[in-house]
């Protein structure tokens, strides 16, 4: 697989693994919500120890043993990691290619938006797959 490459909106955070994703979800949870400042957090899953990252990057610390990762310059969401588990997600639209990434389910439905309307064929999953 070639690297999967990206950064923020204004390009001082750049980052790039060679890993294999180890998933691809939608996140519809509400801090994810709140953290995005969208309806759902669509993110490919990598491990941590395969990321490089170059830039300015904060961390906010969440109670549920999350990290997530932001660009200190424009404010990009970029990362939601969890160090205890070796793995970060990234993303999917601060991607330099998302197209490449399909998700492969929806999690946490029970926090989605109802004004969104999902016709895609993915399984859904009330919380964690």
């Amino acid at each position: 697989m070639s690297a999967i490459t990206g950064s923020c909106l204004c390009g001082e955070c750049q980052y790039e693994s060679r890993a294999e994703p180890l998933n691809i979800r939608v996140c519809h949870c509400i801090q994810c919500q709140k953290a995005t400042g969208s309806a759902f957090y669509p993110r490919v899953m990598i491990p941590l120890d395969s990321l490089k990252v170059i830039g300015p990057v904060g961390w906010f610390v969440t109670g549920s043993g999350l990290r997530r990762g932001f660009c200190t310059k424009c404010g990009s969401t970029l990362f939601s990691e969890r160090k205890s588990r070796n793995v970060v997600g990234v993303s999917l639209g601060t991607l330099d290619s998302p197209e490449r990434f399909d998700p492969t389910c929806h999690i946490w439905m029970s926090s989605k938006q109802p004004w969104l309307l999902l016709d895609d064929e993915l399984p859904k999953h009330q919380e964690g797959p």
